[in-house]
């Protein structure tokens, strides 16, 4: 019985076949336990489809956004969950997003800022920018990760690329946070191999120290 109840969830929610092959699978199955007279199975393998058929429409009532956010580039109010910083770029995970109109948004959004900003960016802050939007969507290379599909799993409904400097309206994040970030500011200024070294004994972290030293904590 429980394997029947995974069984449907796991119809209704996979990325492997498309709607009608899970439902034609899932009807199969439901016939085989009919004939073999298992109606608990039966029971929980229907309700497992639904309860996986009705997260679904959930999740995409949460990432379904109007054509109004496509046309313009927008004021948009947002609070950041996460910054991941790259060469040249930084990509921000933000929540709560609140147009210049009032029109909001229930899904998550990516954030793409190209160069340097005015002013350093982190979780908990809540952020205004100028943005211009898109829909996720994969390109058309046979084989190459469904970053459509990625993107709904993670509740992502926008993906936007900010137009000048960011705002910083408040800061919620907490106190524990902001000592981290202080920390990590006052261990810059040491050199290279030292701030490594100071990072991984303060913070924690580890990734900023070379090789042999790693070797040595690792030892130790």
């Amino acid at each position: 019985p429980v394997s029947a109840w995974v069984l449907g969830l796991g119809l209704a929610r996979s990325d492997l076949f498309s709607p009608f092959v899970s439902l034609f699978i899932l009807s199969v199955v439901s016939i085989g336990f009919l004939y073999l007279k298992n109606k608990a199975a039966l029971l929980l393998l229907v309700t497992g489809g639904l309860w996986g058929a009705a997260d679904l429409m959930f999740d995409a009532r949460a990432v379904a956004v109007g054509e109004s956010w496509l046309s313009n580039t927008e004021s948009v109010r947002s609070t950041i969950e996460r910054v991941e910083k790259y060469d040249g770029y930084s990509r921000l995970l933000v929540t709560d997003l609140v147009r210049s109109d009032g029109e909001t948004s229930r899904g998550k959004a990516l954030l793409y800022s190209y160069g340097k900003q005015q002013y350093q960016l982190h979780a908990g802050q809540n952020i205004e920018a100028s943005v211009s939007w898109r829909l996720p969507r994969n390109y058309l290379n046979p084989g190459s990760f469904d970053y459509q599909a990625w993107c709904f799993d993670q509740g992502i409904a926008l993906i936007g690329s900010i137009r000048g400097n960011v705002q910083i309206l408040s800061d919620s994040s907490s106190w524990l946070d902001q000592v981290r970030r202080r920390v990590r500011a006052a261990v810059v200024e040491a050199d290279s191999r030292a701030a490594g070294v100071l990072h991984a004994v303060l913070l924690g972290d580890r990734s900023q120290i070379d090789t042999d030293v790693n070797r040595s904590f690792s030892a130790t």
